[in-house]
């Protein structure tokens, strides 16, 4: 092998050799080649100059795009930025401007101002709440907070005490006044007659037969009428003193002073009987009942030191506390719960699709389960002994029952009659409406005792009961907190206090108005239903009220089944049209049939043979394909239990 390359490496060296020393023949064609070689390797060259600047072209040409887009990008941020810019500008020369005339404004109030509005705020929006959720002694403190009770408890008085103090005060108010008008000239007899019996009037030192003539009374009548109306006493309030008859005079007063008491509890407590003859164990109370809704104390002295105003606030509330204890809670209605009214998955919105009699029926039975009473179905059989209304009464209004009802029947319905008089504004109730089962009158009187007395207070354990609890107590606080409004702490304590409990008021708020709003929409219809059961009965047409038990009666006994049918009539007759045929006669002819039923049953619990074939005779249905050992044939097959009786 080497050999070989040796060799061939001499034979092409000597070659080389030769063609070098041999004499040119054309030396044009070697220079025009290399020539040419030479511009074919610059061209090669300048073309991959070219192409190398193209692609170096294309690469910037591409940068400047992205850079033109990227610079409009930008362009259009900096327009926006300059109009937000301008509108930062706009806004914050706004801001100064608003800044300047608050810094004015700031300077022209003061925080003192600014405090003083809060705590109206709060005041409002308590009184609001007070007044949903019939706070009504809550109230009463607010209102009272800056009056001075020390000229009732000056010595150690008791409850009564203090209440015929406050009475004695009243009446030396409407002596002193009707004094000065027997002053006047000019004055006609009727007028002076009117005035001596209150000018003469001595104090008084009972609650009995000093207030039998009715004079103290009218005083304090119109000693409260002219306070409450913000006047001052003149001849007219005391018109009931024109009346010489003390009878006479006492319906006269009661017809107004009755109007002043705060709840219709509280006009259950007297009447002019009571005035009149004297009735010194619910004087009392009826007092604290008048008490409570005007005490009419005198404003406190100016100049107090905080400390004298807190033990005078404080002695406030215990003539307050002591005079609700007196009044047994006559002188509070407290917030009604529609909610027991509710059968099971309904809510508010379904008392509005209810009926007004099954909504009596609803309210009357919801009273007497307590007294797990058989349940009242209807105003007409079942209300017949009294014994459903006198227990009805018992509840809802046990200071005007009896507490032991007498034995006879009849005796025992005239102690109803007479307390259901003294718990509605108008008399409805009589023995006879009772014993024939006037079901339209006992209805109406129904509708009455649900607007004066519902009874429907909230439940400890309802719900109801749970949001009057929660505000109740925010209520509480706040209340004192505006007994020291010029407190900075104390005011944004309750103010912290509000805000972490602002759901649960609100929701409770919302829960107090929809139950309040329900009430007042029962009551609206109970007033209607009552206006128009009277109209109808004034026109001598009295209504037809719903009778639970027969509804249900009526549904069960006018659906009939094919089979049975069958049974009775031929098969070709008996079809799905014979039997709709039927049980429309059923519903259209119910009541006269059911009457039929009960005429034939006698007292069998059920009709016998001879009941049905009593009805066979009265009824003329003797025929030849209808004879009577068909009927006995057709009674007997429905025999079954072989009693002899056929039960509806």
């Amino acid at each position: 092998f080497w050999a070989l390359t040796f060799a061939s490496r001499r034979f092409q060296i000597s070659k080389a050799a030769t063609a070098l020393l041999a004499p040119p023949q054309d030396i044009m064609t070697p220079f025009l080649s290399w020539r040419l070689f030479v511009s074919q390797g610059r061209l090669e060259r300048a073309q991959q100059e070219c192409e190398d600047k193209d692609k170096e072209a294309s690469i910037v040409a591409k940068r400047i795009t992205e850079l033109e887009i990227e610079n409009n990008l930008q362009e259009q941020k900096l327009e926006e930025s300059l109009k937000a810019i301008a509108t930062v500008k706009a806004k914050c020369q706004d801001e100064e401007t608003e800044h300047r005339r608050l810094q004015v404004l700031w300077e022209a109030t003061q925080p003192e101002l600014l405090l003083s509005v809060l705590a109206q705020s709060l005041e409002f929006l308590f009184t609001l709440v007070m007044r949903t959720a019939r706070f009504t002694r809550l109230a009463l403190r607010y209102r009272l907070m800056g009056k001075d009770p020390a000229p009732l408890l000056e010595g150690n008085l008791c409850a009564d005490q203090v209440l015929m103090r406050w009475l004695n005060r009243c009446i030396a108010q409407a002596r002193e006044q009707a004094q000065a008008l027997l002053e006047k000239p000019a004055l006609s007899a009727a007028i002076v007659g009117q005035l001596e019996p209150i000018a003469q009037q001595s104090p008084v030192t009972n609650f009995g037969e000093d207030l039998c003539d009715s004079v103290a009374l009218c005083g304090l009548y119109a000693v409260m009428q002219a306070d409450l109306e913000g006047r001052s006493i003149g001849v007219n309030d005391f018109w009931p003193l024109a009346e010489r008859d003390h009878e006479m005079r006492a319906d006269h007063l009661w017809s107004v002073l009755r109007l002043l008491v705060p709840t219709a509890q509280a006009r259950c407590l007297m009447s002019p009987f009571d005035i009149v003859s004297g009735a010194p164990e619910a004087m009392p109370q009826f007092l604290a009942c008048l008490f409570l809704k005007n005490p009419m104390l005198p404003d406190m002295p100016e100049g107090l030191s905080q400390k004298r105003r807190d033990a005078k606030c404080a002695q406030l509330k215990e003539l307050l506390s002591s005079m609700e204890a007196l009044s047994k809670d006559a002188d509070h209605e407290p917030m009604q719960d529609p909610s027991p009214l509710l059968h099971g998955g309904e809510d508010f919105q379904a008392l509005a699709a209810t009926s007004t009699e099954q909504l009596l029926l609803r309210w009357v039975n919801v009273q007497l389960q307590p007294l797990r009473m058989r349940p009242v179905e209807n105003f007409g059989s079942d209300l017949q002994d009294g014994e459903a209304i006198g227990s009805l009464l018992s509840i809802v209004a046990p200071e005007v029952m009896e507490e032991d009802l007498s034995e006879d029947p009849e005796e025992r319905l005239e102690q109803i009659i007479s307390a259901a008089a003294r718990c509605t504004d108008f008399e409805l109730l009589s023995v006879n409406a009772i014993l024939e089962g006037q079901s339209d009158m006992l209805a109406a009187f129904f509708a009455q005792l649900f607007l004066m007395r519902p009874s429907l207070a909230a439940k400890p354990e309802s719900l109801l009961a749970m949001h009057l609890n929660l505000l109740e107590g925010v209520i509480t606080d706040g209340l004192d907190t505006l007994e020291h409004p010029g407190d900075n702490a104390k005011v944004m304590k309750m103010c912290e206090t509000l805000d972490s409990h602002w759901p649960e008021f609100m929701l409770g708020m919302q829960t107090l108005q929809m139950a309040s709003s329900t009430m007042q929409t029962l009551n609206d219809r109970m007033r209607a239903f009552l206006g128009d059961t009277l109209a109808h009965r004034a026109h001598g047409k009295p209504k037809v009220m719903l009778d639970a038990k027969e509804a249900r009666e009526f549904l069960f006994y006018t659906s009939l089944n094919l089979e049975q049918v069958q049974a009775v009539l031929q098969k070709d007759q008996a079809d799905h049209a014979t039997v709709g045929k039927i049980e429309q006669l059923l519903r259209k002819h119910f009541r006269f049939l059911r009457e039929i039923y009960r005429h034939y049953s006698a007292q069998a619990g059920g009709v016998t043979l001879e009941g049905i074939m009593k009805l066979y005779q009265d009824c003329k249905l003797r025929t030849r394909d209808l004879a009577p050992h068909h009927v006995e044939a057709m009674f007997c097959d429905h025999d079954n239990g072989g009693a002899g009786i056929l039960t509806p």
